[in-house]
This record gives C-alpha cells, sequence and structure tokens, in this order.
C-alpha cells in the first residue's frame, strides 16, 4: 500500500484541471499514441505492479475487446486514494474512457508533484538453520 508523507493528509482536488495539458504536452502527446507507457509507469508508481507487464495489459485490453477502462479506472483510483483526492469510482470511470490521454495526463502531473511512498511493511525476521550435528 501506498501512502503520502503526513504533511499531505487533507483532502484536496487534483493539482490540475483534467483538461489543462498545455504544462505536459509530451505526456499527452504520448497518451495519445501510445497509452501503455504512461499506464505502466503510473501503475508501477502507486505500486499496483511492474511497467511493462502493466502497460502490456493495458495495450492487450485495448486492442483485444476495448477494456482498457477497466485497468485505467484502477489505476485512478489508487493515484486519487493515495493523494486523498475526493471522487468515487463513476467519476474514475467516466474519466479514463471518455478522456484517457487527459486523464494519463492528469496523473502523470499529479505522481511528478506528489509521489506516493511505500508504506512501511515490517519484513519477517530471518529463519536461522541449527547447526549440523556429528554422530
Amino acid at each position: 500500500m501506498l501512502h503520502l508523507p503526513h504533511r499531505q493528509a487533507q483532502a484536496r482536488s487534483w493539482d490540475k484541471p483534467l483538461f489543462d495539458v498545455v504544462d505536459d504536452l509530451e505526456t499527452f502527446i504520448i497518451s495519445w499514441f501510445v497509452p501503455c507507457i504512461p499506464h505502466g509507469k503510473i501503475s508501477e508508481a502507486e505500486g499496483l505492479g511492474d511497467c511493462v507487464t502493466q502497460g502490456a495489459i493495458y495495450g492487450a485490453l485495448s486492442v483485444c475487446c476495448g477494456l482498457s477502462c477497466i485497468v485505467g479506472m484502477q489505476r485512478r483510483e489508487a493515484v486519487r486514494r493515495a493523494r486523498n483526492i475526493p471522487g468515487d469510482q463513476v467519476e474514475d470511470l467516466v474519466s479514463v474512457c471518455c478522456c484517457p490521454c487527459f486523464a494519463l495526463t492528469q496523473e502523470t502531473n499529479e505522481i511528478k508533484k506528489y509521489p506516493a511512498v511505500k508504506a512501511y511493511a515490517p519484513q519477517p525476521a530471518p529463519i536461522q538453520m541449527a547447526p549440523p550435528t556429528s554422530h
């Protein structure tokens, strides 16, 4: 699970409106032609899986059956929740289905400005083997 440092705990809106892509035309253009790349990068940054696998899943769902909206919705929800941005799954679904390039650009800008950090998870203690006994 990913969390932001304590200083970002209050609810807030997206840093930029959905259609504000002027400051990041590069990401918008990449999102237009090969959306699997920013999808993979965002998914990896949010702890949803590695970039290549997530990008490949997104690309396959886009080409084969047009269902990339499902993984796009999960990605957008992860970005929104990690940064305590109000919203719901319906808004996420509408954004990624109707305006995928804009949604990818908005999410990319958000993770650049407010990168999520992995929550501390205690590691299990190492297993110690008993020394061999001689007979």
